[in-house]
């Protein structure tokens, strides 16, 4: 007999739960990454106040042509350019693909340790210090907190290279 009513209980509409705000038709899921502004330009959809644009890409163009408007370059030292780097629709100075950021000298190893920041991660990086007085090594770690552009793909404990 329980079984029953907690069967026609189930079999109920619910009202209030599992409910989310809002009453009425579904909402539109918004676009996360970019929208439409006219003549095949897409901008990102951003937090952010401020118009988002890259400094060396005029967007007030009177011509409606087919270029992209996208600048992307090869950083060299061995990186290939990502093709999110390439093809996506991304603004962030500080990107070695799209920004104006050098990275030679800047490269370092690391695992992911936190990702709670907007484009930053925090990665550690493992290191023996010798103690001469015991003819020893000890493991020591250093956190840091590292700038990482949208177009890399990343997880928790993966290794990552610093730029």
């Amino acid at each position: 007999m329980a079984d029953q009513n907690e069967r026609s209980f189930q079999r109920q509409p619910t009202i209030f739960l599992n409910r989310k705000k809002g009453v009425g038709p579904k909402r539109r899921k918004s676009l996360r990454y970019h929208r439409e502004v006219g003549l095949g330009f897409k901008t990102p959809r951003e937090t952010e106040k401020a118009f988002q644009k890259q400094p060396t890409i005029f967007v007030n163009r009177k011509s409606g042509g087919k270029k992209k408007l996208r600048l992307s370059r090869n950083v060299g030292l061995g990186f290939k350019t990502p093709r999110e780097a390439i093809e996506g629709s991304y603004i962030d100075k500080k990107c070695p693909f799209t920004g104006n950021v050098s990275i030679r000298g800047r490269i370092l190893t690391g695992v992911v340790q936190k990702m709670k920041m907007q484009r930053t991660i925090v990665i550690r990086r493992d290191y023996l210090h010798y103690i001469r007085k015991y003819n020893r090594f000890e493991k020591r770690h250093r956190n840091m907190s590292v700038h990482l552009s949208p177009c890399f793909r990343y997880w928790f404990y993966n290794l990552f290279y610093r730029k």
